[in-house]
């Protein structure tokens, strides 16, 4: 091979280990977000469940005159 054809390889092996780096990093980014928007979706119902029935038996409850 000759230096330029040698060098358009080296570059071209460059740029797609470059963009496959990329894409991993996207790939984990996106896995970071879904999990975040679980973890966050399972605090909420968790929330609810203890408040919602808390606020109904303080309600029903409450001393009246």
């Amino acid at each position: 091979m000759t230096r330029e054809a040698t060098k358009k390889k080296r570059d071209k092996q460059r740029a797609l280990k470059k963009k496959h780096q990329h894409e991993t990093e996207e790939m984990a980014e996106q896995a970071a977000r879904k999990k975040r928007a679980h973890t966050e979706a399972t605090v909420a119902i968790v929330t609810l469940l203890i408040f919602v029935p808390f606020m109904v038996f303080g309600v029903a409850f409450w001393p009246a005159k």
